[in-house]
């Protein structure tokens, strides 16, 4: 049964892939970017600092394929499949299925998932003009969306806390998000964050103006705390940690939250317990800490052992 289902598989990718799209000059240049400044990077022997030895091996071999690959097929490689892509897992199926039933579905969700060819993403099965990675972004983000009872649009400032390649970052500015956003991340994927933002047209800019939205990615700790502690409690920020600040250490944690006083929203998805950290217990701490927010935890019933936790500043 085990072959046969591969043969099925590859039968119909057959049908529904398609080859890399090549870059055009513009995109190129970003391409050339990123490799000179990921050679730099790794030339310089900058440590990843607070990343334990698996994401260490990850960012050896993320850098070496960013400088030895063309980027046209970059999100197939292993070190992205392997942590940050969802394809055509059965927990993905169902949160397709699940947006489909959404009242907007035809004037909001469908369109949102209208895939980049950038990177060349896997497409998915049952809808091939999109991706797996791209529905589980969307789905957490109309949960994000539902427990906060605001849109995106409404925001004015956002700190994503680990940004994947860039996509959520892109899909929120799809959705209307005009204010400035945030990025911090290790310094290999700061880089290839600014090349797919940049690859796909989004401006990055830092200079910021009302109503044209403004991205910064950062790795820098020093500056991501001074983000935080600029935060006004008059104004609608929130906080993004999508199944990152989990894997995190948990020093590194406490110093990330003893920042977040004037933070307006906070949305933290997380695995219940990662390595020898028990998730759960901490984030339960955490918001008996946090006294000021109104806090809520959603089960997440598809995922098992998985939680979105959110938080209102009742300040402010």
């Amino acid at each position: 049964m085990g072959l046969l289902r591969k043969i099925i598989k590859k039968a119909l990718f057959t049908v529904i892939d398609h080859p890399p799209s090549e870059f055009d000059d513009e995109i190129k240049a970003y391409e050339a970017k990123l490799k000179s400044e990921m050679a730099q990077l790794k030339l310089s022997g900058k440590p990843a600092s607070n990343a334990h030895s698996q994401w260490e091996k990850n960012l050896l071999e993320l850098s070496g394929n960013v400088i030895s690959k063309p980027l046209n097929d970059f999100l197939r490689w292993d070190v992205i499949t392997h942590t940050m892509f969802a394809t055509n897992s059965s927990y993905v199926i169902k949160e397709f299925l699940q947006l489909k039933k959404s009242t907007v579905w035809q004037s909001k969700w469908k369109p949102l998932l209208r895939e980049s060819p950038i990177g060349h993403p896997i497409p998915f099965a049952m809808a091939p003009y999109t991706s797996g990675n791209k529905i589980h972004q969307a789905y957490t983000l109309s949960k994000m969306e539902s427990y906060l009872g605001l849109g995106f649009a409404s925001f004015d400032k956002i700190v994503e806390f680990g940004g994947g390649y860039g996509l959520l970052c892109k899909m929120i500015m799809d959705l209307g998000f005009k204010g400035e956003y945030t990025i911090y991340d290790l310094p290999q994927f700061s880089l290839l964050q600014k090349f797919y933002l940049e690859a796909n047209g989004l401006d990055m800019t830092e200079n910021h103006s009302p109503k044209t939205p403004s991205i910064s990615c950062i790795s820098n700790f020093e500056q991501l705390t001074a983000i935080l502690e600029s935060l006004e409690k008059d104004e609608n920020t929130l906080f993004i940690a999508n199944w990152s600040i989990s894997e995190a250490p948990t020093d590194l944690r406490e110093e990330i939250f003893s920042r977040l006083a004037a933070c307006k929203y906070i949305f933290i998805a997380y695995q219940n317990s990662f390595r020898d950290i028990d998730n759960d217990h901490f984030f339960r701490a955490l918001t008996e800490k946090l006294t000021d927010f109104e806090w809520m935890r959603h089960p997440i019933p598809h995922l098992g052992k998985n939680m979105y936790l959110t938080g209102k500043n009742s300040c402010g």
